[in-house]
């Protein structure tokens, strides 16, 4: 199990936490008697000491007995602990997911304020250097490994209460781009042209693909079942409502004129997007990139 959705569970689930403790003790204990197992004595070398063999034997047999009849009832409440602890999930997805979306909200709360300090036509390693964005880049590369983490729960979550055809419809098709997903991008089907084609116009590099997200307002959330029915009903009433073009790797939506102190350039067609306030705080290093100078 990742760190990340240990966390979740034991912040939102803890008595899921206990019900593995069970499990895990109880898989200890059957090992345990796994070993404990006696063989039959040499059979009894004259008359005289056949009735001592017996009695120990009889003993052996009965200790191999409660051996058995322990090992099993030991092992029963590991699977009880393990089924109940697949079950928490399952009955409390919607929880959890509410929990994960806001470990999402706190880790991209350093993101937009990061992106917000640079100027819109960053959008490579190199452009960050020119920019004296270093530190800058290096928030928003730290931040992509903790948002992969974060999907890789979420889809786990998904499997317990999101129906395979809803998944389909949120982008989930043999060819498409993995990161294309409705259930990703809030806002994928309205900014993104035919996002279901099998090709987007994002980076592929990840950091870069990050900041373009975050530039172009694709909004990244983690949506309960109810949000992804409501998504989805918006996709099937208004077409993709207002889908249009955006241009290719590299470059950035912008607003005629530019106002560099305005901050980044966001759509036309759109208000300003309201962040979330971070709700906790998680520790986000910062983790150089192979493509950057050391701060020093």
């Amino acid at each position: 199990m990742s760190d990340l959705k240990t966390r979740v569970l034991e912040e939102a689930l803890p008595e899921h936490a206990e019900a593995l403790r069970i499990a895990e003790h109880a898989e200890a204990r059957a090992r345990e008697l796994h070993g404990q197992s006696e063989t039959e004595a040499a059979f009894p070398a004259d008359a005289g000491s056949v009735d001592d063999w017996v009695a120990a034997e009889v003993a052996r047999r009965q200790r191999e007995a409660e051996r058995l009849l322990t090992l099993e009832v030991i092992s029963g409440v590991e699977s009880a602990a393990r089924t109940r602890a697949t079950r928490l999930i399952a009955s409390n997805t919607e929880q959890l997911l509410h929990t994960l979306a806001t470990y999402l909200a706190d880790v991209m709360a350093p993101v937009y304020a990061a992106v917000d300090e640079m100027p819109a036509t960053v959008a490579t390693a190199a452009d960050a250097i020119a920019a004296d964005c270093t530190a800058q880049w290096k928030t928003i590369t730290a931040a992509v490994p903790i948002l992969s983490e974060i999907r890789t729960v979420q889809i786990g979550l998904y499997t317990h209460n999101v129906s395979e055809d809803d998944r389909r419809k949120c982008g989930d098709m043999a060819g498409l781009d993995p990161q294309a997903r409705l259930y990703y991008f809030r806002r994928i089907a309205e900014v993104v042209h035919d996002w279901r084609s099998g090709e987007m116009p994002w980076p592929t590099d990840p950091t870069e693909r990050l900041l373009y997200v975050v530039q172009n307002d694709l909004e990244p959330w983690c949506p309960d079942k109810a949000q992804i029915h409501a998504a989805i009903e918006d996709l099937r009433s208004e077409g993709r409502r207002g889908a249009r073009n955006l241009p290719q790797n590299g470059m950035r939506v912008t607003a005629p004129p530019p106002d560099k102190a305005a901050g980044p350039v966001r759509s036309m067609t759109q208000e300003p997007l309201v962040r979330q306030k971070p709700l906790r705080k998680i520790a986000v290093s910062s983790v150089p990139s192979a493509s950057l100078p050391d701060d020093n």
